[in-house]
């Protein structure tokens, strides 16, 4: 199989004391797909002497089944139709306050997509096959805080995330799919996701934990993956010479021995341990 393709990008930006804004644009010549114009637009604001960041962003999306999708032996299905729509964000950052000592910041998220004719790989049996679906309607919103603090002798660092994830199947072409599957979520993705991530600074040494919470996810229609929580340890010591850095790197993954699976079938490993040491050269 062969497939040759080419792209013209046009883009511009406008900026100035007030915003700045982007246009994107791109065609796309292929020879298995008659592809259509796609853009990109983008605008992003500063409000209360920048304290506070707006930004919204607006798209089209069109993506061509990969080879792998395509012939795949035995796996693949050479009837797929590329993906296509409409994608939109709505974004605020703000500096809720930033003192000589310590400092927070927070950034929302929100977005909407729809998609056509999605390709998703799904097991049938022991074998995974891609498929188009009709409609798939992406929704959710993403909230990070990041909180800084220092003395003397330390720094602290807090990450906190948050993302809802409210997807869900809108429409479906085969006829033998129950109707029980419109307004199903996105297969493998979780309603509910939580990071936290303190760090601690002291000198040379850097300390910290991270934890992940993941809701539960379904793979079927009928069937789903349990909520898992996983916490991380890592330790890192940076030794300098004159000419060269070393980082000494020792982490302790899934401390609590969690068993759980991304993807059905696929055991991820339970605690484990790394080290690794990297070496940078100075100028």
């Amino acid at each position: 199989k062969q497939e040759l393709s080419s792209a013209i990008i046009y883009a511009i930006q406008f900026k100035n004391k007030i915003f700045q804004s982007n246009i994107s644009v791109r065609k796309e010549f292929n020879s298995q797909y008659s592809i259509p114009l796609v853009y990109n637009f983008g605008v992003q604001m500063p409000l209360r002497d920048k304290k506070i960041l707006m930004r919204t962003n607006i798209g089209t999306k069109y993506r061509t089944p990969t080879f792998n999708d395509l012939y795949w032996a035995v796996w693949g299905n050479p009837h797929l139709q590329p993906e296509h729509g409409l994608s939109s964000e709505m974004g605020t950052q703000l500096t809720i306050f930033n003192k000589k000592h310590t400092s927070l910041y927070s950034d929302i998220n929100c977005f909407y997509s729809v998609i056509n004719d999605v390709i998703l790989w799904n097991p049938q049996g022991a074998v995974w096959h891609p498929t188009n679906y009709a409609q798939y309607i992406m929704r959710g919103i993403e909230l990070r805080l990041k909180h800084n603090y220092t003395n003397i002798k330390y720094t602290f660092i807090n990450n906190l995330g948050f993302d809802y994830n409210a997807s869900y199947f809108s429409k479906l072409y085969s006829s033998n799919t129950s109707n029980a599957s419109i307004g199903q979520s996105f297969f493998y993705t979780p309603k509910f996701s939580i990071n936290f991530s303190p760090q601690v600074i002291h000198n040379s040494w850097n300390w910290g934990l991270f934890t992940n919470y993941q809701s539960v996810r379904s793979y079927s229609l009928s069937k789903s993956f349990p909520s898992y929580l996983l916490i991380d340890f890592v330790v890192k010591k940076s030794v300098k010479t004159k000419n060269i850095t070393a980082i000494y790197n020792f982490q302790i993954k899934n401390i609590t021995n969690k068993q759980y699976q991304l993807i059905r079938s696929y055991p991820m490993p339970g605690r484990y341990f790394e080290f690794s040491i990297q070496f940078l050269l100075n100028n």
